[in-house]
């Protein structure tokens, strides 16, 4: 019997051990979230209290807005676009020119691509060998298909101006892990271009709001 509410007894005191540790890390927890919570509001709260500030003359966006949009076309543009605003912005005395597209594959023109295939069913049909023709129209259809590099347009732009910065970007999330991973690059043709290469990871809070931004990232050795 004494066996029976030894055992009993010692079971309740570490289920009431392990009952007070969980309320006990559940508080605390709470505890830093609400002190987050604070923190995070009282400082919207002071940059509203301390109202806009003028931008200065220095920076000037050019910006991919609905104006923008209706004037050129929907979204995704051809890159030789970019290289005309690349070469406008040079042309307009720009000291630096920071870009936050990432470039990180080809250009890929679905219109371009159309052609291709077009091509390929041409000589699998064998229609080459009916007209002369049809000769003229299959030249035509391989120069469109080639075409003009719209991602060589962009490094030239680029090399010609030699004060544009190209975007970088970690696969990191908060918390930020010990071991960073390589970085996604512009591809090769504009990384080799561009005067510089730079970060543009940004790490909203909880809520989903960016408050902070994050001035370096060491990887390895290189900062």
């Amino acid at each position: 019997m004494k066996n029976k509410l030894s055992q009993k007894s010692r079971s309740f005191s570490i289920g009431f051990f392990i009952t007070i540790l969980f309320i006990l890390l559940t508080l605390t927890e709470i505890s830093i979230s609400v002190s987050d919570f604070s923190e995070r509001k009282s400082r919207d709260l002071r940059f509203l209290m301390r109202g806009k500030e003028k931008a200065g003359g220095n920076v000037v966006i050019a910006a991919i807005d609905d104006k923008s949009l209706e004037a050129i076309g929907r979204w995704p543009w051809s890159r030789s676009v970019i290289a005309k605003l690349v070469t406008r912005l040079r042309q307009g005395g720009a000291k630096a020119v920071a870009i936050d597209l990432l470039f990180a594959d080809p250009e890929t023109d679905p219109e371009k691509q159309k052609i291709r295939e077009l091509i390929t069913e041409y000589t699998r049909m064998g229609l080459l060998e009916t007209k002369p023709e049809n000769q003229a129209f299959f030249s035509k259809m391989v120069e469109i298909a080639e075409g003009t590099d719209h991602d060589a347009m962009l490094a030239e732009a680029i090399r010609t101006a030699k004060n544009v910065i190209l975007p970088m970007v970690f696969a990191i999330s908060e918390p930020i892990p010990d071991e960073i991973p390589e970085p996604i690059l512009p591809i090769s043709e504009l990384a080799k271009a561009a005067s510089r290469i730079g970060f543009v990871n940004v790490l909203p809070d909880t809520d989903g709001a960016v408050r902070r931004g994050l001035g370096m990232i060491k990887k390895d050795e290189d900062v």
